[in-house]
């Protein structure tokens, strides 16, 4: 199917032993909802005709986007010539429209979209590469958590998982396995085909890519569009291939070339790789600020979700990531949320507000842009609490002040205001301003502190209020060093 942001279902049908009088009748059901009626459409079929087109029209559709996954279930059902149902098939679909511009960038909608993407592999230590829908479910939630709204991998993932991506909102590049070797003509054909006749309905999808670095089959790359109507961009990850750029693990001036001298799209389907955890949180500010202020950047896509360490019952259970091998993901082998899961979140907020410092003269002002794609900041909110800190290694020891709330006005996709948080003098009695930010729906996308007092001014108060201090003594043998005081 080709379900277009217009409300236009095209479709590709196949039948088998078609007989004479036949005809379609299609439909449409809001999935999840009881949005509005559409009224089912007769279609009529050309006898005996074994692949056929079909094009229907529904006026008010909700489109889809990651940030409004709004899906529709398509029954199609046969009837002959006596109005007798033969055969009902249904899928979930979305209406969108995907498009790709040389030279300018990627388009949803009639949107140029910034993929905020990681890579994933299918993997859990219980199970290996075998998952299940609850895994699928945790693990799109967690993506959807970090504020990314772009996946990758580097195979056909479980259909369950891109089902998750259909219904929460996700882009998906989907890839034909490959790396670095890429398979004979004849395999590659049968597998593309699996893949495409399995996935190609699939909303999420809005790349395809054959292969992964030099992975690549040259000859299947035509064969994408006999399986999708949807004609979508194919990728050749690690390559400048098809006028995408897909270059892995750029420098940080790599843009100065590829921006400056208007090379093609630039797309990173890897970047801040992060083996031993120096690669997602630290650096992704510099390099995000960096490569967006060009309108050829499309996104880029991290390496990668959790650490891949399997649970080796012949080894007493411990988790064996084949020493540093596996141990590059943001989250934990049992999703573990480590630092840069909340960097990430931050950085990738789409309710962002710019840096500030509190001085004296501080009367609440603070500045707000929208990062989203296609949603306003109207219904968003940021909630502020002031506390005093006795301890920052102890939450019992914090108190809060004053708190409250400020309902943010529709500022637009790219547009930063001027907000007032009204907080008032008590502000000035804390030792750190919280500031939450919360979506429409309620929930939080990410949390941000500000200092109200300077580090000595604090450190001051805080070494007054001990009753006393003494040295500190270190105790170390062969395994272990101990602080004791």
């Amino acid at each position: 199917v080709d379900a277009s942001s217009q409300g236009i279902l095209s479709a590709k049908i196949q039948f088998n032993n078609l007989k004479k009088g036949c005809h379609l009748v299609a439909s449409i059901a809001p999935v999840g909802t009881d949005r509005g009626t559409f009224l089912p459409q007769s279609i009529s079929l050309q006898d005996t005709v074994s692949v056929q087109r079909i094009s229907v029209n529904w006026k008010g559709v909700k489109t889809w986007t990651p940030e409004t996954p709004n899906l529709y279930l398509m029954t199609l059902s046969l009837l002959n010539e006596k109005g007798e149902m033969i055969h009902t098939y249904q899928e979930r679909i979305g209406f969108r429209t995907v498009e790709f511009k040389p030279k300018d960038g990627l388009y949803v909608n009639g949107t140029k979209v910034i993929m905020k993407g990681i890579n994933r592999h299918s993997f859990h230590p219980d199970g290996g590469r075998t998952t299940n829908r609850e895994i699928s479910l945790q693990d799109a939630l967690l993506i959807k958590e970090m504020n990314m709204n772009a996946v990758r991998f580097h195979y056909p993932p479980d259909t369950h998982f891109l089902e998750m991506c259909d219904s929460l909102g996700l882009f998906v590049i989907d890839e034909l396995a490959g790396w670095q070797n890429s398979y004979d003509t004849s395999t590659g054909l049968k597998l593309q085909r699996e893949m495409l006749l399995r996935d190609v309905n699939h909303p999420s999808i809005v790349l395809w890519s054959n292969g992964n670095e030099g992975g690549w089959n040259n000859a299947l790359d035509q064969h994408f569009a006999d399986y999708d109507i949807q004609k979508r961009h194919v990728i050749h990850p690690w390559a400048d291939f098809n006028q995408l750029d897909t270059h892995h693990y750029p420098a940080y001036l790599t843009g100065v070339a590829r921006f400056t001298n208007g090379y093609n799209v630039f797309m990173p389907t890897e970047f801040m790789h992060g083996m031993y955890d120096q690669g997602h949180g630290a650096g992704l500010e510099d390099f995000w600020n960096k490569y967006t202020q060009s309108p050829l950047f499309v996104g880029a896509f991290m390496w990668d979700f959790s650490d891949n360490a399997v649970k080796r019952v012949d080894k007493g259970g411990i988790l064996d990531s084949e020493m540093y091998n596996g141990t590059d993901g943001i989250l934990g082998p049992y999703r573990e949320k480590e630092g840069s899961y909340y960097t990430v979140r931050e950085i990738w907020s789409p309710v962002k507000i710019r840096d500030f410092m509190i001085t004296p003269s501080f009367n609440g002002d603070i500045f707000v842009s929208n990062d989203y794609l296609f949603l306003s900041l109207e219904g968003c909110k940021l909630r502020y609490k002031v506390l005093k800190v006795g301890s920052p290694l102890n939450k019992a020891e914090q108190t809060v002040l004053t708190n409250g709330e400020v309902k943010l006005p529709a500022i637009e996709r790219n547009e930063t205001r001027k907000i007032n948080l009204g907080i008032g003098a008590k502000l000035f009695d804390g030792d750190v301003l919280e500031i939450e930010s919360v979506d429409a729906n309620g929930n939080v996308l990410c949390t941000r502190t500000f200092p109200v007092k300077t580090a000595p001014a604090y450190h001051a108060n805080a070494v007054s209020s001990q009753k006393s201090i003494q040295a500190a003594q270190v105790l170390e043998d062969t395994e272990n060093v101990t602080l004791k005081w």
